[in-house]
């Protein structure tokens, strides 16, 4: 096991000049990339998981600060249970499909933390499969203004929230995503 480190040149490979785009070196370098992880709705990438094992979390530091930047955020697409032109969406899974990925296996998990479903195989159709098991998924901007919760833990694993005003839309997509399962108080 090793630990990427974005910030380290010597431990990546570039995939692409224009955007450069480096990802880490041992995985290009691998004779079979597998992808692990969860899927739960993502506030800003549509859904955790699949492509997102390997971007942002294998790339350079520039490319996960492209990812998360004020021109990518910005766009109203980058949005909880949206991957139909969510710019997020759209630079990870291309970042992905540059490098290659040979098998994903992602889980999604119960309110209870229990393992609710397994999704293994192909990239692309193994996340897809998994991201419409969240039914319904509550939208943020259809929220009321008035309370929304703010949480440091992502769902459905989140225990405890507090509720807040909605300045940002993380606070937002908490609020939909976390109060089915959390027990709140005030703050």
């Amino acid at each position: 096991m090793i630990d990427h480190q974005a910030d380290r040149p010597d431990t990546l490979a570039p995939i692409s000049p224009n955007p450069p785009i480096s990802v880490n070196a041992r995985f290009v370098q691998a004779d079979f990339r597998i992808v692990t992880g969860y899927v739960e709705p993502h506030f800003m990438a549509g859904y955790s998981g699949g492509r997102k094992g390997v971007c942002p979390a294998l790339v350079d530091l520039a490319t996960i600060q492209n990812f998360h930047g004020h021109a990518t955020l910005a766009d109203p697409r980058a949005d909880t249970g949206s991957l139909e032109g969510n710019p997020c969406h759209d630079i990870s899974l291309a970042v992905a499909r540059k490098v290659g990925v040979d098998f994903l296996l992602n889980v999604s998990l119960a309110p209870d933390r229990a393992v609710a479903g397994v999704y293994c195989g192909h990239l692309e159709a193994a996340h897809a499969a998994d991201a419409p098991t969240w039914p319904n998924t509550p939208r943020p901007s259809s929220l009321p203004p008035e309370k929304v919760a703010a949480t440091t833990w992502s769902s459905p694993t989140t225990a405890a929230i507090r509720w807040t005003r909605p300045f940002t839309r993380p606070t937002r997509a908490c609020a939909a995503l976390c109060r089915p399962w959390a027990s709140a108080r005030r703050c």
